[in-house]
């Protein structure tokens, strides 16, 4: 991959009540790879081992596009295709979507469909349940999940 495209900032689309938003992120993969090969770059790698491919993301909080917390940003086409599949998964998009949540905390990063169903299962349960006791646990877990690097 060519460093300078690592450096690229790639557009998600992130859909909040029923409209689609842009979110900008430090791409981090040479999504071209096949799926068995690692697709981190390695100055990919770096981002995420210091958590700051994430940074761009205030961009799209500061645009009003995207709040600190809630449910993760899917790519437009995984969320048609989970929206066909799974029941109730457009109700995730009631609230803006978040840099980190409660399913970022909870779960593992999402592979399949089952932990999909997972993530939307911790997901509506912060739609439900959100609070500033939630949103303060939330924070405590990612901080740290970011300093002692877990959940790579």
């Amino acid at each position: 991959m060519n460093p300078s495209k690592a450096l690229a900032i790639r557009l998600r689309f992130a859909a909040f009540a029923a409209r689609p938003s842009l979110s900008f992120r430090f791409l981090a993969q040479n999504h071209k790879m096949p799926k068995n090969d690692n697709r981190i770059t390695p100055f990919g790698r770096i981002l995420r081992v210091f958590r700051i491919d994430e940074l761009p993301q205030i961009i799209s909080i500061a645009r009003g596009n995207m709040q600190f917390i809630g449910p993760r940003p899917e790519r437009k086409i995984f969320v048609d295709q989970l929206n066909k599949i799974i029941p109730f998964y457009n109700v995730r998009h009631l609230i803006k979507p978040g840099i980190t949540g409660w399913a970022q905390v909870k779960f593992k990063y999402g592979e399949n469909l089952e932990d999909s169903v997972k993530k939307l299962e911790y997901d509506l349960f912060y739609i439900k349940n959100k609070s500033i006791m939630l949103d303060i646990r939330i924070i405590f877990k990612t901080i740290t999940t970011v300093l002692f690097s877990r959940g790579i």
